[in-house]
């Protein structure tokens, strides 16, 4: 292989690296995994090992499903949001020029298309669910970012659905279980729903230079504060309301409380103080710090749900 054939491949590679990159793979990773907790959430307690509902070819095909969607979700509004990247978030790899704009849209276009073909796979009804919500959040940044409160509150919606949408695909359950499949579901609906009012906090400089109507640039950084305050203040009561209702033993509520609260409210009620005490200082290397703790309290609810799954007799 010559020198320009080696650089090449070189450039190939690195392109492919930064659209993997663009993807957002630990977002990725999340929506598999909570389609997955869903599915044994729901699942029956006494499910054997080589049995169990959650490691059926369907719930597998619905977790890589999930990934894609998230995937090219995430290529398809950083084309599009490349232009306030540039200024919220210049490390991307589209804003740095690692990868174009057209190569971004590509592959959210395939992956889409990969995420399409699972969900016909897993059939009527769960599988037009999944499509639509595809569609809506393929659509997020050209159509729907734009209207202030309700874009943060698709994105919640729509990203937490992937805890009932694994259950549905392992079939059954009682109605305890679906009980608590929905439960989980709205508390991480409510966590991502702050969030992303958090992450409107951090983009607040580049959405007024794009134009982007968000609860920042429209209601004020003050009533964005207290919406995550908000928000925060009723997970807490929401996590500890659980444990008389569906926590099966003491050790397993204490567990969920423990892991919710300190994994995922604390890092959103830090992140919001930092967020309050940087308002001078948009450019504060703690903001993205903040931002970046906040990403483990999806993880981190989404394991205290298994908490409240009942042990196997």
């Amino acid at each position: 292989m010559s020198s320009t054939e080696i650089r090449h491949a070189g450039l190939r590679f690195s392109g492919v690296s930064a659209l993997f990159e663009a993807s957002r793979p630990h977002n990725a990773l999340a929506a598999g995994l909570s389609t997955l907790v869903g599915a044994v959430v729901v699942a029956p307690s006494g499910s054997g090992v080589d049995t169990h509902p959650a490691l059926s070819a369907l719930v597998a095909t619905g977790v890589v499903g999930s990934m894609l969607a998230v995937g090219a979700a995430n290529l398809r509004n950083d084309a599009v949001d490349v232009w306030a990247d540039r200024v919220n978030a210049p490390h991307r790899p589209l804003p740095r020029g690692a990868a174009s704009v057209r190569q971004a849209h590509v592959a959210a276009w395939l992956a889409m298309a990969g995420a399409a073909v699972c969900a016909v796979i897993v059939g009527l009804p769960v599988g037009a669910i999944g499509l639509l919500a595809l569609a809506v959040s393929m659509a997020y940044s050209p159509y729907i970012k734009s209207t202030v409160l309700v874009g943060n509150a698709v994105v919640a919606t729509i990203s937490a659905l992937t805890v009932p949408f694994g259950a549905a695909l392992a079939g059954g359950g009682t109605v305890q279980a679906w009980q608590r499949v929905w439960f989980v579901t709205l508390l991480l609906a409510l966590y991502i729903g702050a969030r992303e009012v958090l992450k409107c906090l951090a983009d607040e400089e580049g959405d007024r230079r794009a134009g982007a109507v968000t609860v920042v640039t429209a209601w004020g950084a003050t009533a964005a504060h207290r919406i995550v305050g908000a928000a925060s203040a009723l997970l807490v009561l929401l996590i500890i309301a659980a444990v008389p209702l569906f926590a099966p033993s003491v050790w397993r509520g204490v567990g969920f409380v423990l892991l919710c609260s300190v994994g995922a409210v604390l890092p959103l009620v830090m992140a919001r103080r930092t967020f309050e005490g940087t308002a001078r200082r948009p450019h504060d290397p703690a903001r993205g710090a903040a931002l970046r703790l906040t990403k483990v309290g999806g993880f981190a609810l989404l394991v205290g749900a298994l908490f409240l799954v009942p042990a196997a007799p």
